[in-house]
């Protein structure tokens, strides 16, 4: 009796495994070519260092005078409601020469909203970006890098380019648990040209990212001593064909993942 309780639960289990996979598999099919940017195919020696969430007095500020200190240049993709409390932070960035793109009004989970909710969040934010007059590119990157085809479709109808990232800070930081100076040279051996960095100018959740910046602080230096040239986004879109994310595969994973040789 007690085993053939276990088979039964087992196969109701994998039952439902396979109608979400199923699902799951549809939900892929309908991004077909309208997955974001995740990095560019070229022999340059190029890479796009991106920062989310800010701008944000805590950090910024640091951000830049590190990237200025190494001549470095990078794509700030901003929450709106912190771009709208600190505008002076953003006219830093735009005077020190960096780029700037979408990253929705109040960081929301996009898959939890609606299209016409999403796009409201979009059209808030790339509002006050024209209002500043920042010059910011037309770039967009989706919080947490989850959006639908749906939502997809629409931002490119906007005239914006969605942009995920090939590499990622936080994942040797906090991912791989490694020390800030193990996770920056790992980081920096891994990285390869075309590729997009993702890290981060605001605090995630409330925490701090102290272990991240001391990372940053190591791996500018460590990219340049392997004569890679640290820019944006819009930079190294210019300089070859882009290599498009492709949808996680299986139905509990989300967002997307990034095809690298």
């Amino acid at each position: 009796m007690a085993v053939a309780l276990v088979l039964l639960v087992v196969t109701t289990a994998a039952a439902s495994m396979g109608i979400a996979q199923v699902v799951h598999a549809v939900q892929i099919r309908r991004y077909g070519s309208l997955s974001p940017i995740c990095r560019v195919v070229t022999d340059r020696p190029l890479v796009a260092l991106s920062f989310d969430d800010g701008p944000d007095p805590g950090y910024t500020p640091a951000v830049l005078a590190l990237l200025h200190r190494y001549g470095d240049r990078a794509t700030f993709f901003l929450i709106g409601e912190h771009a709208s409390a600190h505008p002076r932070l953003v006219e830093q960035e735009i005077n020190a020469g960096m780029e700037i793109g979408n990253h929705t009004w109040s960081h929301p989970h996009l898959s939890d909203l609606s299209v016409t909710d999403a796009l409201a969040e979009v059209v808030r934010t790339q509002d006050l970006l024209s209002q500043e007059r920042t010059g910011a590119a037309p770039l967009f990157r989706a919080p947490l890098g989850e959006i639908s085809p749906d939502q997809l479709a629409q931002i490119e109808e906007m005239g914006l380019r969605p942009v995920h990232w090939s590499i990622a800070l936080d994942h040797y930081v906090g991912g791989m648990g490694l020390a800030p100076g193990e996770a920056a040279e790992t980081l920096a051996r891994d990285v390869q040209p075309g590729d997009i960095i993702l890290a981060h100018d605001a605090p995630a959740g409330g925490l701090g990212r102290e272990s991240a910046m001391a990372a940053l602080r190591l791996l500018l230096p460590a990219l340049n001593k392997r004569g890679l040239e640290v820019t944006t986004v819009g930079d190294i879109l210019a300089q070859g064909a882009a290599v498009q994310a492709k949808p996680r595969p299986w139905f509990w994973e989300s967002g997307f993942t990034c095809p690298r040789p």
